[in-house]
């Protein structure tokens, strides 16, 4: 009998561990909507450069992602470029310095050199000279054969409807 509640606990211990990590690994991403509405810009462009260097304030590394810009949905911004400062997540992986790598936050968007994205921007927190990418990885899509890309949010779609669907949230809050 005693063997039965030792299983018993193992498995409810068990089951209970299974719970906790599938909910801790659920992400919940803001619509669509909340990203048109909230972001300063939205970018369509191409990433032609990425620097690695020492954050301004800190001791961690600082990726800076120079994307061209071939179209903004909300004409916020008038330049051609832009620079996006984020912590980490290149690829590949960059040294930076000689006394430290870079520091990698999984909340982080991955960015290729040339690689087409669409991303969905913000004033950056600490800096006047760059941006954030608004809700982090879900605030970045990979734009490949005329598909939007983005696997942190399970979309997989044109960019033509993805453009529409846009479209249709800025022309709501024109109304």
């Amino acid at each position: 009998m005693k063997r039965y509640a030792v299983i018993f606990v193992f498995l409810v211990c068990l089951s209970l561990l299974a719970v906790s990590s599938v909910r801790a690994s659920m992400v919940t991403y803001p619509s669509l909507g909340t990203y048109v509405e909230e972001a300063y810009d939205i970018i369509i462009g191409q990433v032609v450069a990425i620097e690695c260097k020492k954050g301004p304030t800190d001791e961690f590394a600082h990726i800076y992602v120079t994307i061209r810009i071939e179209k903004n949905l909300k004409k916020q911004l008038l330049s051609k470029e832009i620079t996006i400062c984020h912590y980490g997540n290149v690829i590949p992986p960059l040294k930076c310095g000689t006394t430290y790598d870079v520091y990698f936050e999984s909340d982080q968007p991955v960015f290729k050199k040339n690689e087409r994205v669409l991303i969905f921007i913000s004033p950056h927190t600490s800096r006047t000279d760059s941006y954030d990418i608004y809700g982090k990885v879900g605030g970045k899509y990979s734009v490949i054969n005329n598909m939007v890309i983005n696997t942190h949010m399970s979309i997989n779609k044109s960019l033509d409807v993805f453009l529409a669907e846009i479209e249709g949230f800025l022309n709501e809050k024109k109304k």
